[in-house]
């Protein structure tokens, strides 16, 4: 239905009058210097919009001084007449727009020839007045022959006789990235195209309403040719067609738009009779039908009908000013379900590149279009808001689990299912089981950073937990699964905690499985691939595999994982508590300890198919068939080394001899208790056989081969503190012989891990007993490459490389890509540098002229790289072996140089993308020579809550994140990269950080070096000089911005 010769003949009439304007005399800019409606007929330094617009010629552009911030420009009561070509725009300083009103007594602009483009604009209280065509059109009025570009146009609360807010009585009109909303009529309260050809992309029409309530034209009324792409028309209030009515023999096509929720007497979203035609180009929601022509319309891909598209309440708050949105709710199913060919502007046919908010905001932002204006930035994310666990069939502002899980299965791809910041403690069930559909992939995510049973999500004694379907891939992280129950016939009996059907995977990660029941296994895993990792599975109880099965085609890998206190005593009885049956079973750095069985052998593992071990103690299991800690057939279980298994009689003699297996012996672990971290561990004695007795090569993960940076309790406790890892789940604050052991046990396992994770490092390699009590204290608040001032005199010899720390403490003789991980998590201060082996030397290395600078920062990072990759030699470690504070007095003395030529990094303009949530960009003006950046930013807590960090649109390609929040109020960032970032004269954003709200008012983000220290670096790791802003949010009681603008 496109008329593109027509479209082409506009376009290029439109560029010949400019370009024949600027031809006879230069085309002007014009600026309105005040806010009053006076005409003198000359606009000079006194020159209001009115007399802007009589003087100015074809082509030109007014614009608007800074001075006028804040100020309502008003009209006098007559409106502004428009018979030329120009373009008017209202961005007065890059945040704030003009507002105009008419004041209720005439219109805004009337366009009698020529092209009015109007950008960044709010146009307020028009109203059409007069007789006839003179009563329409509250806010615009173009008529035969004259044109309208409206971008970024906000035209709310006007009102004439016929069509509120714009009429259009001929030419070819366009309108993007605008909204029209709480605009009156007795006909057509929003758009009446009664004769031109109209094009919107982006646009919400909302709100509007006829003002008698009889049989009167919806939002949109069309007697020509209209075309909309991605665009929201919902809540408007007409007697007929609420949302769209077809008048005589006007036609609409539709895409990628939202109809719905509309309110009429008759037919209440479209109303299209036969003399008019709807057609659909895909990827439509229609609430209702009603009366369209032809019958069939949305039958097009990706179109749906009748269905709610959970929309927020309409809420101007969602960033992109001035433009009104509907935030779609979490479950919409508006949300990745449009037509990605569909999303362009129909008038020029290219893609739509961000939604209707602006720049900031991609209008692809999770792989597929969401449906309407609107585009929802945090991808398939949906958020539960209560432990309860009531379902309405919505995952909306009120969303439990259960809830969130169904509609999970309504989208494409992976959901993510995050918990707001008020739902912690129990989550109970009602008495059923969450069942994840077929093909369901969602990954369920509680507190990671804290303790996994800070949610708990309970069976109450009375049914299982989760069931999965076939074909899912299920993620369950940081929370903990207890009191199921599967007491029932056939498969009601199994998989207490989680039972999963054939080829669905599963992976638990910091996940707490506890005090579940069954007949047989906790969980049930049939089929698929499966990971558990960081985890601890104990005190359940079932006939046999009281702690989980493998069975059929399943393939199982575990790591770093407790598996402790699992009996199977529930009547029938059976041997094994972690039975691995399937294809096959790899398990590293885990301990399997103090499990029992009534009948048979293996109380701890029982191999029913082939699994092979490493790094792993099995010890002190009971089981009255022999083989206590491990049993099955022969060839079932292969040692690749590192082990140390206590009763190795379930198998033949010689099937534990690899490098560093022990047999036979107790590994003196503690009881199963909160050693810090996520999960429950036992800890390991002094004097244990398990300490520093592994493998280093088996100190992995063994699903993808990832080397293992954590023991099991997650970040804050490193894999390997000593030269060679220890067996099992738990890694030992003690490295080494220890001279006197009476006096360490009491403080190390117990006293450190509960205080700042990021303390641990430093408490253990000292080598005098007074150290260790006082290091730990002083390191979480301090600089990260603190720690080495205390011993400078303890550096090894030879002192090592330069970059060559992993693994910890004293390197490997190379520099690879782990040696830049340990480096990264150094510079943000998720790991300390020990001053007993030179980490601190080793790891500033950067700049290498000097070998380092006394700082850990991205410099460091950069130049790590280039050793791992060859780019420079290794050299041996030198340079200072403290930190320099005169590193960062030098950046800030020097930066206001740089600052002239536009370095800077800054907290930029808050936006609240959810209720009770608030985003903050980073943001960077570059050179174009910068590779890597660190910084801390410190927030206050009182206000502001779980970080989240996310890279932004200016992030190279390949950049890498590393993000320390453990400490609340502080985040070290550290943003590192092969490619460097783009030039740029504007601010562009580099990382989004989204907070939880839970305060109000103003609250400052400060740019510090407390955690990560400040620096920005070249491809050859030199520190370039930046300057940094500060910022402030201004926090509403109810957990909404002010708009406040940042300082």
């Amino acid at each position: 239905m496109k008329n593109l010769n027509v479209k082409a003949i506009f376009i290029g009439l439109f560029t010949l009058i400019l370009l024949g304007s600027a031809a006879a005399v230069q085309a002007a800019t014009l600026t309105v210097t005040k806010s009053t409606n006076s005409n003198d007929g000359v606009c000079n330094a006194d020159c209001s919009l009115r007399e802007a617009v009589d003087v100015a010629l074809n082509g030109d552009t007014i614009v608007f001084s800074s001075n006028l911030i804040g100020e309502t420009f008003t009209l006098g009561g007559s409106e502004i007449v428009i018979d030329k070509t120009l373009l008017i725009d209202g961005d007065i300083d890059g945040v704030n727009v003009v507002f105009l009103s008419g004041s209720g007594t005439s219109r805004h602009f009337r366009v009698t020839s020529g092209t009015l483009q109007i950008r960044n604009m709010i146009l307020v209280q028009g109203n059409g007045v007069g007789g006839g065509v003179a009563n329409t059109g509250g806010s615009i009025q173009t008529q035969a022959g004259s044109n309208i570009v409206l971008n970024r146009v906000s035209i709310r609360g006007n009102t004439a006789l016929s069509s509120g807010a714009i009429y259009l009585g001929g030419g070819l009109q366009r309108i993007i990235n605008s909204s029209l909303t709480g605009n009156t009529a007795q006909y057509c309260p929003g758009i009446n195209n009664q004769l031109g050809q109209l094009f919107m992309a982006n646009v919400t029409v909302s709100n509007n309403r006829d003002l008698d309530g009889l049989n009167d034209y919806g939002a949109i009324c069309v007697s020509g040719s209209t075309e909309i792409r991605n665009s929201t028309i919902t809540d408007n209030d007409s007697g007929r067609g609420g949302g769209i009515t077809m008048i005589a023999t006007g036609t609409v096509e539709l895409g990628n738009t939202i109809v719905a929720r509309n309110n009429a007497a008759l037919n209440t979203d479209i109303d299209s009779p036969a003399n008019g035609a709807v057609v659909s180009v895909g990827g439509n929601l229609i609430g209702t039908i009603g009366n369209v022509t032809p019958a069939n319309t949305f039958t097009q891909p990706s179109d749906s009908v009748g269905q709610n598209p959970l929309l927020a309440p309409f809420n101007s708050g969602q960033g992109g000013h001035p433009i009104d949105t509907h935030p779609l709710q979490a479950g919409s199913p508006a949300r990745n379900a449009g037509l990605n060919a569909v999303a362009v502007d129909p008038f020029i046919n290219t893609p739509l590149t961000q939604d209707a908010r602006g720049v900031a905001f991609p209008r692809i932002a999770a792989g597929t279009v969401d449906k309407g204006a609107f585009e929802d930035q945090t991808g398939n994310t949906l958020v539960v808001s209560k432990l309860s666990n009531s379902h309405d069939g919505a995952c909306d502002l009120d969303c439990s689990l259960r809830e969130a899980v169904q509609a999970a299965a309504n989208h494409a791809g992976t959901d993510d299912i995050t918990m707001a910041a008020n739902v912690f403690g129990t989550m109970t069930l009602g008495g059923s089981q969450i069942l994840i559909n077929n093909n369901n992939d969602v990954n369920i995510i509680g507190y990671h950073d804290l303790e996994a049973d800070t949610l708990t999500i309970s069976g109450s004694g009375t049914n299982r937990i989760l069931a999965i379907a076939s074909g899912a891939d299920v993620t369950l992280s940081g929370l903990t699964l207890a009191n199921g129950l599967a007491t029932g016939a056939g498969t009601d009996g199994r998989g207490s905690a989680v039972f999963l059907l054939g080829d669905s995977d599963l992976t638990l990660d910091s996940v707490i499985v506890r005090e579940n029941v069954a007949i047989l296994s906790t969980l049930e895993l049939q089929g698929g691939t499966h990971r558990i990792r960081n985890s601890t599975i104990n005190n359940n109880s079932a006939g046999s595999c009281s702690a989980l099965q493998t069975i059929q085609t399943s393939s199982i890998f575990i790591v770093n994982t407790t598996i402790s206190t699992n009996s199977n005593t529930s009547g029938t009885g059976g041997s094994g508590t972690a039975c691995i049956g399937g294809t096959s079973g790899a398990i590293r750095n885990s301990t399997i300890a103090f499990n029992r069985t009534t009948v048979g052998a293996g109380g701890g593992l029982r191999a029913n198919g082939f699994v092979s071990l490493g790094n792993t103690v099995l010890s002190n299991n009971l089981a009255p068939g022999g083989g206590a800690d491990v049993a099955g057939a022969a060839g079932l279980v292969a040692s690749v080394g590192g082990n140390l298994v206590q009763d190795t009689s379930g198998f033949p003699a010689g099937t534990f001899n690899q490098a560093n297996d022990v047999i036979g012996v107790d590994p003196q672990l503690g009881v199963l208790a909160d050693n810090g971290g996520a999960v429950p561990t036992h800890s390991i004695t002094v004097g244990s056989p398990a300490v520093n007795s592994g493998v280093n090569g088996n100190a992995v993960d063994p699903f993808d081969g990832s080397i293992l940076t954590t023991d099991g309790r997650g970040p804050g406790f490193s894999r390997i503190l000593g030269d060679v890892v220890d067996k099992g789940a738990f890694e030992s604050l003690v490295v080494g012989p220890t001279p006197t052991p009476t006096a360490t046990p009491t403080s190390t396992p117990t006293a450190t891990p509960t205080a700042t994770p990021t303390a641990t490092p430093t408490a253990t390699p000292t080598a005098t007993p007074a150290t260790p009590t006082a290091t730990p204290t002083a390191t979480p608040t301090s600089t990260p490459t603190a720690t080495p001032t205390a011993t400078p005199t303890a550096t090894p010899t030879p002192a090592g490389f330069e970059g060559d720390v992993a693994m910890r403490f004293t390197g490997d003789g190379m520099v690879v890509s782990t040696d830049v991980i340990q480096i990264r998590r150094f510079a943000t201060g998720l790991d300390t540098p020990n001053g007993d082996f030179n980490e601190a030397q080793r790891a500033d290395c950067a700049p290498r002229a000097s070998a380092g600078d006394g700082s850990i920062n991205s410099g460091d990072v950069v130049q790590a790289r280039r050793y791992a990759t060859g780019l420079d030699p290794l050299t041996e470690a030198g340079g200072p072996v403290a930190p320099a504070p005169v590193v960062e007095e030098r950046n800030a003395l020097l930066a206001g140089g740089d600052y002239d030529l536009g370095r800077e990094i800054r907290v930029g303009t808050a936006v609240s993308t959810a209720r009770k949530t608030v985003t903050v960009p980073m943001e960077m003006r570059a050179y174009g020579d910068e590779v890597a950046a660190s910084f801390t930013l410190e927030y206050d807590r009182a206000n502001l809550a779980n970080p989240r960090l996310t890279l932004g649109e200016a992030a190279p390609d390949g950049s890498v994140l590393t993000v320390n929040s453990t400490e609340k109020g502080r985040i070290g960032i550290l943003i590192d990269s092969i490619t460097p970032f783009t030039a740029s004269a504007m601010p562009r954003v580099i990382i989004m950080v989204t907070f939880d709200v839970q305060g109000s008012g103003e609250t400052p983000i400060v740019i510090s070096s407390t955690l990560a220290a400040r620096g920005t670096a070249d491809a050859d790791g030199n520190m370039v000089f930046t300057n940094y802003v500060d910022g402030i949010v201004e926090i509403l009681k109810d957990g909404e911005l002010t708009g406040k603008k940042q300082d």
